[in-house]
């Protein structure tokens, strides 16, 4: 069940308020009884509608259906993944480690450590 009513209340929005508001936004054109029938689950609306919907609570979009009980993403971690990803260097050290034991990535994280400590003296 989408948590559309759960989300709206929290905002202290009424059904026609925050749809009209929504509409603006994302150009569509919902009523409020279209509203009423998502949040008593009797429709529910494309996947496009369901990201914006998500999108405009700033919750994911599991926990606007309801699969999550997770309501945010963890921007540190998806921006350590982006600063992977776009560093090449980064993407080989990651990949070479993947497959090493406790022990090995102790051994990585103190040299990393040690070479952090030269840069800055």
């Amino acid at each position: 069940m989408i948590r559309m009513k759960q989300l709206r209340k929290e905002r202290h929005l009424t059904q026609v308020v925050f749809i009209d508001d929504f509409n603006k936004k994302y150009g569509t054109y919902y009523s409020p009884q279209a509203v009423s029938m998502m949040e008593l689950g009797q429709r529910l609306p494309g996947i496009k509608q369901l990201i914006n919907f998500a999108q405009y609570f700033n919750v994911t979009l599991d926990y606007f259906l309801g699969i999550s009980d997770i309501r945010y993403e963890n921007h540190s971690v998806v921006k350590i993944a982006s600063d992977i990803i776009n560093n090449n260097r980064l993407c080989i050290l990651v990949e070479s480690a993947r497959d090493l034991d406790a022990e090995s990535l102790d051994e990585i994280l103190k040299f990393i450590e040690f070479q952090k400590f030269k840069k800055n003296l």
